[in-house]
């Protein structure tokens, strides 16, 4: 699947928390958040402007955030499902070897057949 194609997945299931995300969903999806906040940061410290102008643009990051957060959340979850992992184990994040567990599951190529969360997203 192309960038494209899974960016434009991931926001058109922004609030879905059910099925299963592909590796390339997610990490092109995640790409894209870099992508987005450097190019955010760049054009905000590149702008000689009075400090209205950096509140006003924080505020919008912040809205940017909120929103991207959920979708990236959504996306999260729907990856572990492809694992076959509950949404839930999202919040090992929080402790030091659960961080690399977690990109464990992340990396890890997701079940061929269908499982507990539904169809193969690659199918």
């Amino acid at each position: 699947m192309s960038f494209v194609q899974s960016v434009k997945r991931c926001f058109i299931n922004y609030k879905s928390f059910s099925g299963r995300a592909s590796r390339s969903d997610y990490w092109f999806f995640y790409l894209f958040n870099i992508i987005v906040f450097n190019l955010i940061s760049i054009i905000q410290g590149s702008l000689n402007q009075a400090d209205s102008v950096f509140i006003a643009l924080d505020i919008l990051i912040m809205i940017f955030g909120i929103g991207i957060g959920i979708t990236y959340l959504a996306v999260g979850v729907r990856r572990l499902h492809d694992v076959n992992r509950s949404g839930w184990w999202l919040l090992i994040a929080f402790t030091v070897i659960g961080i690399l567990w977690l990109l464990y599951w992340l990396i890890k190529s997701g079940d061929p057949e269908s499982n507990r969360f539904g169809e193969n997203p690659t199918a």
